[in-house]
């Protein structure tokens, strides 16, 4: 009988491989990460609500914060982490579904503005719990586009300038990108080169005299 051991061993080793990375795709967030995610969450809600414009623009389904707290729950607690410490402000941004794009310009999903510290995401204004399965909601790639700015921009030379997050490819990942190479979008839609948050102050002042 031929021995096999030479052969079994290589094959052995693939396996067990793929049987752990398998398995620590699929585990998800720890119970320690788990149990700190609604005081994170909550954190960056009251951060949001001083930071951000949160006057909707029409009346919505559900109020400004029970969507942020949505938006928030599909990133890891790591990731929200990170944007604490950074002082990055999460807002949503009822500006984007009404972006002006022609054919071949890319979707405007996200801004980072840099030197603001605010991520702003695409906001409808919608209860994603009501919207129809084929409609898109403001939970589409929140999650990924926090983890992605956590883990790809911030600690990088990428976290001191204006980004553009989008998705790209067949498989639809998530992507911030240099705002330099979105030109054409943001002529189009110059009101997005300032962050969604209220006026100081000194501006409405001015705008009272």
């Amino acid at each position: 009988m031929m021995n096999m051991t030479s052969l079994q061993k290589p094959v052995a080793g693939l396996l067990t491989a793929v049987f752990l990375a398998s398995a620590l795709s699929g585990c998800g967030e720890s119970d320690f990460d788990k149990a700190r995610k609604p005081e994170l969450i909550e954190r960056a809600v009251a951060t949001s609500l001083e930071r951000c414009d949160t006057q909707d623009k029409k009346p919505q389904e559900i109020p400004y914060e029970a969507r942020l707290r949505l938006a928030l729950e599909k990133a890891d607690s790591v990731a929200l982490d990170k944007l604490e410490e950074n002082g990055i402000a999460v807002c949503l941004d009822q500006r984007l579904p009404h972006v002006k794009t022609d054919f071949f310009d890319t979707r405007i999903r996200g801004i980072f503005y840099a030197e603001a510290k605010i991520v702003s995401l695409w906001d409808n204004g919608r209860n994603p719990e009501t919207q129809s399965w084929y409609e898109t909601n403001i939970l589409y790639r929140a999650g990924e586009s926090i983890e992605n700015l956590a883990d790809e921009v911030l600690g990088t030379p990428d976290a001191a300038k204006m980004q553009i997050g989008s998705t790209y490819g067949k498989g639809q990942h998530w992507d911030w990108r240099d705002a330099s190479r979105f030109s054409d979008e943001l002529t189009k839609n110059p009101h997005l080169k300032v962050p969604p948050a209220p006026p100081s102050v000194p501006l409405l002042q001015a705008s009272l005299n």
